[in-house]
């Protein structure tokens, strides 16, 4: 199994939000982590009012820290041009060697739809549509497409990713996510899912499948190190505890096919969200094969 850390735990804008997310980047990679995540907030909510660009935040510490894979989960897909966003993206794994990892998302909130100019009762055909669309400008000389939401004839998008297409995460746990993930994903990653739920999520993914390679299966959960997991918290925490606690739920996750674990840390100053990354890190990461 895998650990990265998501960089956008809440509103570090009191600590230096640059300096902020360069540091806990920084730490990260000094202990371990494997990777680095944005996630993608268009406007404020009451859950958590803050949130940086995510395609940019991802591109500012690209050469910051040259060894660790950087990704967004999720990008919501529907609220931008796709061919603007195949260029972002094969940008992005370009200049970073190939460490970008786009996760994609159709977004489960109206009014950024609607701030987007983007309809949300389409929000699933737009994303299916969006994903054939960046495929054909990733691999094909002259992509020519033509479909309900894009139409294009002969266009060249250069330069093409190295690999033919940044690695592509679908985000979301409902029956269509899954079912997207099985036909288009590199991986699948949805979010707050307890052990259980996500390996139902596999083994439909298997079934989808039909005995081929399945997607990498990651899943961002909110992690409390030495927090009762059952300490009142507004969004589901299932990985809390002292580290055998945490150890032990991390061997349920194991078990039910994860891969990838995003840690989202609950912290308002960087001694403390360090403080977590420790001990993940030191107590609870070498139980586990990175």
């Amino acid at each position: 199994m895998e650990f990265g850390v998501a960089l956008q735990w809440g509103d570090m804008r009191h600590i230096g939000l640059s300096p902020a997310l360069k540091e806990v980047a920084k730490t990260a990679r000094d202990l371990g982590f494997r990777s680095l995540w944005t996630t993608d907030q268009m406007s404020a909510r009451s859950d958590n009012a803050f949130s940086t660009e995510p395609l940019i935040t991802a591109a500012s510490l690209m050469n910051i820290v040259p060894e660790m894979l950087l990704g967004v989960a999720v990008l919501v897909l529907p609220l931008r041009n796709a061919a603007v966003v195949a260029k972002q993206a094969s940008t992005l794994s370009l200049l970073s060697g190939e460490r970008f990892i786009l996760g994609i998302g159709v977004g489960g909130h109206e009014a950024e739809a609607s701030l987007a100019s983007s309809d949300f009762t389409t929000r699933g055909q737009r994303v299916d549509e969006s994903i054939e669309v960046m495929r054909r400008l990733w691999r094909d000389e002259g992509a020519s497409f033509s479909g309900r939401f894009h139409n294009f004839e002969d266009v060249g998008q250069e330069p093409k990713p190295k690999a033919g297409h940044p690695p592509l995460w679908i985000g979301g746990s409902s029956q269509a996510a899954i079912r997207r993930a099985a036909k288009s994903g590199d991986g699948w990653v949805p979010a707050l899912m307890s052990p259980s739920a996500l390996a139902d999520g596999v083994a439909k993914l298997r079934a989808l499948r039909q005995g081929g390679k399945i997607p990498t299966v990651a899943t961002m959960e909110m992690v409390h190190p030495h927090r009762p997991k059952d300490a009142a918290s507004p969004m589901p925490v299932n990985i809390a505890g002292v580290p055998e606690e945490m150890i032990a739920t991390l061997r349920e996750y194991e078990e039910a096919g994860l891969e990838h674990l995003i840690c989202s840390f609950n912290a308002y100053d960087l001694d403390e969200i360090s403080h977590q990354m420790q001990t993940i890190a030191e107590d609870v990461m070498p139980h586990f094969s990175i």
